[in-house]
């Protein structure tokens, strides 16, 4: 739940600086680390720009090395090895970049007059802010919902300032403690609420709540498959144009390592390289796209980079039109002007025979009647988790029961939200429903 613009000002007064990019480092990528983050620092003297932190490496120590240097940047998610969408392994932080403005009293009121959490933390870059909504480890299959967050927040903070193509979870940021050579301020952090959400309940938060009653599945929330229903245009269900286009695009890259060895033959190179663009261009902005595939271009394909950007061009240039708010006139409706495909087009296209043969490993592109039978098995299992008549379900109980406790005990109910992994407004209704 946001707060109000003065209880924003009492949390700001009250929070500290950091200044140091190891400190920095380990806010954002706290506890375990599941994949590599990337350290930058664009005028490295020997020209290695690039420093690699693998999970088990000294990530603050590393950062260290940056400090009170020019223009260092580190990546706010992790991945496997490199900072692209097919690679992403951990998202730790939903960001904002606010170009040239630096009057953060207005930024917490344009939030909290859109009814959205303060940022768990603000970098002053030396010529804008940097927001940080900080992530609990949270698995590469919620980049939709990620994305969608993203853009979201973007949209709330665009009237002051929020960089329209700063969206993509691939981003590096400038590191606390660094220096901006356009005006050689030092970076600074300011830490404001300091919390650490799931992605569920800050996709509660921004985007609005799940309906009440509406069935969610049994997996954990942190999980795509078990993100829950939102209410109308803000849906963020598996099924949206999100989730599908990225089952899609992970389908494509696991298709081609089974069957070509990431090695496409002739005859399909094309094809497929637009169709790995065509999905991106749905939940990736267009510098990411064409970053992606110009490396996916260059391990499946002996293409030239002018080829493989002939094979997107058309994407990227829809893209663009859809960024700017174009529609396209189709079946005598107005439409956005990304390609877009059925599932059966696709399958066409592809190759049934293909397909069959891996069907167990992929997802949005099985045989349809494959994942008919999927659906069966999960909606069988969906309502075995029954509601209890008391508004909540059988497991929750244990943490309803906690919830009272703590707040029996004088714990506030973002305090109660932090600790169980449960949104602030479930919270609420929680409490609420226990007073006679």
């Amino acid at each position: 739940m946001a707060q109000s613009s003065n209880g924003l000002r009492k949390l700001k007064q009250g929070s500290f600086d950091f200044s140091s990019p190891g400190e920095h480092a380990s806010l954002v990528h706290s506890g375990e680390r599941h994949g590599v983050v990337l350290l930058w620092e664009r005028c490295a003297p020997d020209g290695k720009r690039w420093i690699k932190c693998r999970p088990t490496d000294n990530l603050p120590e590393l950062a260290e090395l940056l400090r009170h240097k020019q223009d260092a940047y580190f990546s706010i998610n992790q991945f496997h090895g490199w900072r692209e969408v097919r690679l992403l392994k951990s998202l730790r932080a939903l960001y904002v970049d606010l170009d040239g403005q630096q009057d953060l009293d207005l930024v917490l009121d344009v939030l909290a007059a859109a009814g959205m959490p303060a940022p768990s933390m603000v970098v002053f870059s030396g010529r804008g802010l940097h927001l940080y909504w900080l992530l609990r480890a949270t698995p590469a299959k919620a980049l939709p919902v990620w994305q969608r967050i993203q853009d979201v927040t973007l949209k709330t903070l665009s009237t002051i300032g929020a960089d329209p193509a700063c969206r993509d979870c691939t981003r590096v940021l400038r590191l606390s403690g660094t220096i901006n050579s356009k005006n050689r301020a030092e970076a600074r952090g300011l830490m404001l609420t300091g919390q650490e959400w799931d992605l569920h309940s800050l996709a509660d938060e921004i985007l609005g709540p799940r309906r009440p009653g509406r069935p969610k599945a049994s997996a954990s929330i942190s999980d795509f498959n078990a993100a829950a229903a939102r209410s109308g245009r803000r849906s963020v269900l598996a099924g949206s144009i999100y989730g599908w286009w990225y089952a899609v695009y992970r389908d494509l890259v696991r298709l081609v390592d089974l069957e070509y060895g990431n090695r496409l033959p002739e005859g399909c190179r094309d094809r497929l390289l637009f169709l790995h663009a065509v999905a991106l261009s749905w939940f990736a902005q267009p510098d990411a796209i064409e970053s992606e595939i110009l490396s996916v271009g260059r391990l499946i394909t002996d293409f030239s980079d002018s080829e493989i950007l002939g094979v997107m061009a058309s994407v990227i240039s829809r893209r663009n039109l859809a960024d700017q708010g174009h529609k396209i006139a189709w079946g005598g409706r107005e439409v956005d002007p990304r390609y877009f495909f059925r599932a059966s087009t696709l399958r066409d296209w592809i190759g049934h025979d293909l397909l069959n043969k891996h069907a167990e490993q992929l997802r949005a592109l099985a045989p349809a009647e494959i994942i008919k039978e999927r659906k069966k098995i999960r909606d069988a299992s969906r309502w075995q988790d029954s509601y209890t008549g008391k508004g909540v379900r059988t497991s929750n109980e244990e943490k309803l029961a906690t919830a009272r406790l703590m707040a029996a005990a004088g714990a506030s109910q973002r305090a109660i939200s932090v600790e169980l992994g449960v949104s602030q407004k479930t919270i609420s209704l929680w409490l609420r429903s226990g007073d006679t």
